[in-house]
């Protein structure tokens, strides 16, 4: 009797041990279905708002650290294809990968069920001079959006987005939006629609009926081979869509219009800014002629220029050359007003060429009036010089929009 009683004790242990064994063993087998690469969050339960904001935080802890010419696989779901010739790894939150080797570039449109909402930062050269390389384009491609990469550096590209609408209101339509760094004047073309901006915009396509961009603040003008529609802040315009690929624009911009999207849009433009290249603190320009030479110093008009010591390029220089200089204003750590040089323009083909390379140089106002030409300032034979009005570079800055800051 006491023998069976004690088998029977062990059967009934060995039957619960068996159906522990086979909970632990689920547990296991469903926790390996999670793909590896994937942030592994619940999102039972979380509303539509939370899971935007835990995308765009990840785009943040992860696209922090982007160069030039270079993309981000911010958040999930992403697919790349490879450029021809190119070796591409880009399948995993935080992966970088150089603008070259993509070829189209697709985001996923949010899916509440998974909590993924694609997300994929670019920061681009596009035609902003090589003397700011601190200095990007940046591109935020969101949601049910597919880029094809047709220049190979983004300075020309197909795209189409998502034609359904959002599954929470708090979610921008899917497209990309563009910002060029300190108002400075920037243009790409897009679906064969030139984009000039010193601003913010948003773009959105859909094959085969209409191309829309949205200006954010700044200023944008939107050309086709039909004609040229210049945006204010709070407006947009259309472009028809056609060809054989039906991204190709088939006629004129709209008149800019109202602009609806400006609300839903505000949390991905704030997002991006956390990680778009800083801004330089003040765009300037200095004019004038030379009234003074020292070693690797000159002073044009009452402002003392500078170079880094062993990279002047003023050996070509004379007392009396005219020159035209745009820059970038910030303070010193001694409270002095710098003005890192961006580009340099002579009356006579000083430097050999209309335009130089001046990262390397900064200019320091000795009275901190940097935006002005002095006149009336002597040479170092008696004689003033007086600055002619000089030719100005073709990439300007965006000087009329500071309201728009």
């Amino acid at each position: 009797m006491f023998i069976r009683r004690v088998a029977s004790i062990w059967v009934v242990i060995a039957i619960a041990a068996v159906v522990i064994l086979i909970g632990v063993i689920s547990r296991v087998q469903a926790a390996s279905a999670i793909p590896t690469g994937l942030p592994v969050l619940n999102f039972e339960g979380n509303s539509c708002q939370e899971i935007l904001k835990q995308a765009l935080n990840t785009l943040d802890a992860t696209c922090d650290r982007l160069g030039r010419n270079k993309a981000c696989y911010g958040n999930n779901n992403i697919k790349a294809e490879a450029a021809n010739n190119a070796k591409l790894k880009f399948d995993t939150v935080g992966d970088y990968a150089a603008i070259q080797a993509i070829k189209s570039l697709t985001t996923s449109p949010l899916d509440t069920s998974r909590g993924t909402w694609g997300l994929s930062l670019l920061k681009l050269q596009a035609n902003l001079p090589d003397t700011l390389p601190g200095q990007n384009v940046t591109f935020l491609v969101y949601g049910d959006t597919s880029i094809q990469n047709t220049s190979g550096d983004m300075k020309s590209f197909y795209f189409s987005s998502g034609l359904g609408q959002p599954t929470c209101k708090e979610a921008p339509g899917d497209g990309i939006v563009v910002r060029s760094p300190n108002h400075t004047e920037v243009t790409f073309t897009a679906n064969g629609v030139q984009i000039t901006i010193a601003s913010t915009i948003t773009l959105k396509a859909s094959p085969n009926k209409a191309m829309t961009v949205d200006l954010v603040e700044g200023h944008a003008r939107v050309s086709t081979a039909a004609g040229t529609q210049t945006l204010k802040p709070g407006e947009f315009v259309s472009v028809p869509l056609g060809g054989n690929n039906g991204l190709e624009a088939a006629g004129a911009p709209s008149v800019p219009a109202p602009s609806s999207d400006s609300s839903s849009v505000k949390d991905v433009v704030d997002a991006m800014d956390k990680v778009a290249s800083p801004d330089a603190p003040v765009n300037t320009v200095v004019e004038g002629c030379i009234t003074e030479i020292s070693g690797d110093t000159l002073v044009v008009s009452g402002t003392t220029v500078k170079f880094d010591s062993g990279k002047s390029t003023f050996g070509n220089l004379n007392v009396g050359d005219c020159i035209y200089i745009e820059g970038l204003t910030e303070i010193s750590p001694e409270g002095q007003v710098i003005v890192r040089a961006i580009t340099f323009t002579s009356l006579n083909n000083i430097f050999g060429t209309t335009s130089n390379d001046a990262n390397n140089s900064s200019l320091s106002s000795d009275q901190g009036n940097t935006n002005k030409s002095g006149s009336g300032n002597k040479d170092d034979r008696g004689k003033k010089a007086k600055p002619p009005k000089l030719p100005k570079p073709n990439d300007k800055t965006d000087k009329g929009d500071k309201g728009d800051d």
